[in-house]
């Protein structure tokens, strides 16, 4: 399969630095992608996949026409950009049987081009494009059903990579008058998980479930997030959170929802988001299917 895209800017009037000025680009890139599947086992019990596939993302606006404070200080606007390019390569195993479902997924990620903020030398720090980067990781998806009413669930999902970056200056900020380096990719999530235990009555009209979500710390931290105020220089602790939610068709379709997250009232925050979690929260909802 194969796609062209597209972008294009063209701003007649944007501020830099006091200055105004036009702005203009265009990108554009014809990108394909590949799959096989094979069924190894008869009646799904297990089938492998692999892939291959190009990606393309054009400069958008926040790269191209930011002017003044963003994130982690402060930005010129620019359109002397090419688009970011991404190789992915994946290979994983589908598993189905009466009681058992397992989804395993490894894939690796070439980058190119990748758009990053640095210092150039003036008042206001700019975006360029970086040179190659990379980023790898591992997906787990199961359930298994213990008897007629009780099954256990969860995934795990865990990735790395790193990219070559500009060096960072006596203020803690990459410049390009300094050459590169490498990295830890920007905001790249630590081991995350979630395990529980779901319930459904025989008629299956009730069903509960208790689990367990949680993510390891990150302290890998990339050049531009060591000065970003959001992760205080130092990274995201790690967290551990206990919910229940369930549900009860009320009436022929219409459902009942109810959900207790976060039990323990922890104080957390997803690496990289800038807020924290909600805490201690009660979710209702009645969902009617026409």
């Amino acid at each position: 399969m194969a796609r062209l895209d597209a972008g294009k800017v063209d701003m007649d009037g944007i501020d830099d630095n006091g200055v105004t000025r036009e702005l203009k680009g265009n990108w554009d890139s014809l990108d394909a992608s590949a799959r096989i599947f094979y069924r190894a086992i008869d009646d799904n019990k297990l089938n492998v996949f692999a892939g291959i596939s190009q990606g393309f993302r054009a400069p958008n606006l926040a790269d191209t026409t930011r002017s003044g404070e963003f994130g982690a200080g402060l930005e010129a606007p620019t359109a002397d950009l090419d688009a970011e390019h991404f190789l992915t390569w994946e290979i994983g195993t589908k598993t189905r049987t009466d009681t058992f479902t397992l989804d395993l997924t490894l894939f690796y990620t070439e980058i190119k081009d990748r758009i990053g903020k640095v210092e150039n030398g003036v008042e206001n720090p700019t975006k360029v494009n970086l040179d190659n980067g990379y980023v790898q990781g591992v997906e787990v998806n199961f359930s298994k059903e213990l008897n007629n009413s009780l099954s256990l669930f969860g995934y795990l999902a865990w990735q790395e990579g790193s990219e070559d970056f500009y060096e960072l200056n006596a203020g803690g900020k990459p410049d390009v008058s300094l050459g590169e380096d490498e990295y830890p990719l920007s905001r790249i999530m630590p081991l995350t998980g979630e395990i529980g235990l779901h319930y459904k009555n025989k008629n299956k009209k009730f069903w509960t479930e208790f689990f367990v979500e949680f993510a390891d710390s990150q302290d890998r931290l990339g050049a531009n997030d060591r000065g970003n105020r959001f992760l205080n220089g130092t990274g995201t602790p790690g967290y551990t959170t206990f919910n229940i939610r369930g549900g009860l068709q009320v009436w022929k379709n219409i459902n009942l929802t109810i959900s207790l997250e976060n039990i323990t009232d922890k104080n957390y925050g997803i690496h990289g988001s800038g807020v924290n979690a909600p805490g201690r929260n009660l979710v209702f909802s009645l969902v009617q299917k026409i």
